[in-house]
C-alpha cells in the first residue's frame, strides 16, 4: 500500500514492534517511524489520569482544545527498538 501510495515514511504505533518486518520496508524505500508520544494530564470522567487510551477519549473531554495536551515526536525503527530492549 506504501508503494502503490508513492509513501517514503510509515508512521506506526509502539505495538508494530512486535509484528512489523521493517526490513522489508528499508528494502524497499521506505523508512519506518514510531510515534513518541507524551500526553498533558487532561480531566477525565472516570477514576485517575490514564494516558493509554484511545485518542476518542481526549476528544471526548475536551473538545477542540484536545491538540494542546498532545506532544509528539517521531523515532526511526532501529531506534525504538533499542529503546525497548534498554527497558
Amino acid at each position: 500500500m506504501c508503494r502503490a501510495l508513492g509513501a517514503s515514511t510509515y508512521l506506526t504505533g509502539h505495538g508494530a514492534l512486535n509484528y512489523l518486518d521493517h526490513e522489508s520496508f528499508e528494502a524497499a524505500g521506505i523508512a519506518v517511524e514510531y510515534v513518541n508520544y507524551d500526553l498533558t494530564p487532561y480531566p477525565q470522567l472516570h477514576g485517575p489520569f490514564e494516558p493509554y487510551v484511545t485518542v476518542l477519549d481526549l476528544m471526548a473531554n475536551t473538545g477542540g482544545a484536545a491538540p494542546a495536551h498532545i506532544r509528539a515526536t517521531t523515532v526511526p525503527w532501529r531506534a525504538m527498538l533499542a529503546r525497548r530492549q534498554r527497558a
